[in-house]
């Protein structure tokens, strides 16, 4: 069986769905290949690095605003030549192109993760939002099934499309390997972590300031942030203003951003809107319990039996955190069980990927 991919960014989520979804199945009984847009930032040079040698990554420009004919006509190609039995596509737009180019291949079957849906998104206009929403619903009603990445993804497929079959595989990761004891005095480790873009959508701002509130109760707490954006400059500023001393690494392997979470002792997730994030997932299989902006995919975690802090404003997140810090059973008892609540996920998400795809195959 043949596995087309399509995606138009090739880095943070998506990236790391694509690896664990081509490396949970049998390589002799699929073929996989992942077709990508070059043209985006923060696109890893090592990409081939990262996926098996049985993977093909083809580059393919990718746009809607500029070139968007040009990229029809080459995913056209692509899809003629190899010949997939399967097209998955994920995000929007390879969303949006993808399932009108596949309508010139009605025996291939298409799936679509939208990791987030696009009228989703805070820092757009109403107009622009009902316009993403348009778009969604109109192609789910002509192509396509939405495999949704997270429950709240899930029931948003079934409003936009609710006569078509749709798929809940929940977003996870396969557990880390000889996890060290992280059992340590509070007295001399209290370091926050945050991981993502430096972007409106991850709001490293609310961090920063979360940062100088906590360390008005206590001077000695350390903050880390694991990522860079076009907000970098602005956070570096607000930094600077409210001393907090944040330490922003820029991107890093994904080996040494476990190493920075593994050497943590809260995860602060801040986003304004999300699939179902890998960064809160990694920090559940480091061991980091996790305060959580109160936004629907950050709920759905609690309702998948994890353990997540949801905190409504930054006052909130001090509280969630503070107590943390000064009950180290609650703190460890929360920590151990989404630990092996993600073993058990993996398992279920490395199962059902493959027969959702063989399912349709074998119609």
């Amino acid at each position: 069986m043949k596995v087309l991919h399509v995606t138009e960014t090739m880095a943070s989520g998506v990236l790391k769905y694509l690896r664990e979804v081509v490396g949970a199945g049998n390589s002799e009984e699929v073929k996989h290949f992942i077709i990508y847009s070059p043209n985006r930032e923060y696109t890893p040079v090592d990409l081939d690095k990262l996926f098996p040698s049985t993977v093909t990554l083809i580059e393919v420009n990718i746009k809607i605003k500029y070139g968007f004919i040009q990229s029809m006509k080459a995913l056209y190609v692509q899809i003629s030549n190899i010949k997939p039995d399967v097209i998955h596509l994920h995000s929007s737009i390879a969303g949006f192109i993808g399932r009108l180019v596949s309508l010139w291949f009605p025996k291939v079957k298409v799936f679509y993760t939208p990791h987030g849906y696009s009228f989703l998104m805070t820092n757009k206009m109403k107009l622009v939002k009902m316009t993403y929403w348009l778009a969604e619903f109109i192609l789910s009603q002509i192509n396509g099934q939405i495999i949704a990445c997270s429950k709240s993804e899930y029931k948003y497929a079934q409003k936009i499309s609710p006569l078509h079959k749709h798929y809940l595989l929940e977003n996870c990761i396969k557990p880390f390997q000889n996890e060290n004891d992280r059992k340590f005095s509070f007295r001399y480790k209290k370091q926050m972590i945050g991981v993502g873009r430096m972007e409106h959508q991850k709001d490293p701002k609310l961090f920063i300031e979360i940062i100088a509130e906590l360390k008005k109760i206590d001077a000695t707490i350390k903050a880390i942030w694991v990522g860079d954006g076009s907000l970098r400059q602005e956070c570096e500023q607000l930094n600077s203003e409210l001393k907090t001393n944040v330490f922003f690494t820029g991107w890093l392997s994904n080996d040494k951003t476990v190493e920075y979470l593994r050497d943590s002792t809260v995860f602060l997730q801040t986003s304004q809107w999300e699939g179902l994030p890998y960064s809160v997932l990694e920090a559940y299989a480091a061991g980091l319990p996790v305060v959580a902006s109160n936004i629907e995919s950050h709920r759905d975690l609690n309702e998948n039996n994890y353990v997540c802090f949801i905190a409504e404003n930054k006052m909130q997140f001090v509280e969630h955190i503070v107590k943390l810090l000064n009950d180290e059973q609650f703190y460890y008892s929360s920590s151990e069980k989404n630990r092996k609540n993600i073993e058990g996920k993996y398992q279920k998400f490395s199962r059902d990927i493959y027969s959702i795809y063989k399912e349709k195959f074998n119609e």
